[in-house]
């Protein structure tokens, strides 16, 4: 009984060290009826990979209504997600994905970039990212 009291302290006090860490570079959302990872992680500009790493989740596909999913904020949590304020679009590239890069909507980038339909965008095509830059010089359309 004294050793599993013991192991119980002790785990407590990991525990309070290592909360104001979690504390500090993260945030709590709590699942709701509808949500998904990858719906998640496009809310909080974050990648399904480092929602599931957060959370030790194995199997994306398996959240549930009321889990408690820690959102990895600060710098280690895109290092991929780019600063510029615009992005040049490359071969292959689609409006969607591009927002999902910078951690903005399609739609809010379609917007700011006076995009009527965002299934036509063209190879070079410099589009701003909504929150980091100015708006881009405008470019003719393609023939």
């Amino acid at each position: 009984m004294h050793r599993i009291l013991s192991l119980g302290i002790a785990l407590a006090l990991v525990l309070l060290l290592v909360t104001p860490v979690f504390a500090q570079s993260s945030v709590i959302h709590v699942v709701q009826p509808g949500d998904n990872l990858f719906r998640i992680a496009l809310r909080y500009g974050v990648t399904v990979n480092a929602l599931a790493a957060a959370n030790g989740l194995s199997n994306t596909s398996r959240i549930y209504v009321g889990q408690r999913l820690i959102i990895p904020t600060g710098s280690s949590t895109s290092p991929s997600a780019p600063s510029a304020g615009v992005h040049v679009v490359q071969r292959g590239e689609n409006l969607f994905r591009i927002a999902l890069r910078y951690g903005v909507t399609y739609q809010a980038l379609a917007a700011a970039n006076g995009i009527a339909n965002p299934n036509h965008i063209y190879v070079g095509q410099r589009l701003v990212i909504p929150g980091r830059g100015t708006a881009p010089t405008p470019q003719p359309a393609p023939a």
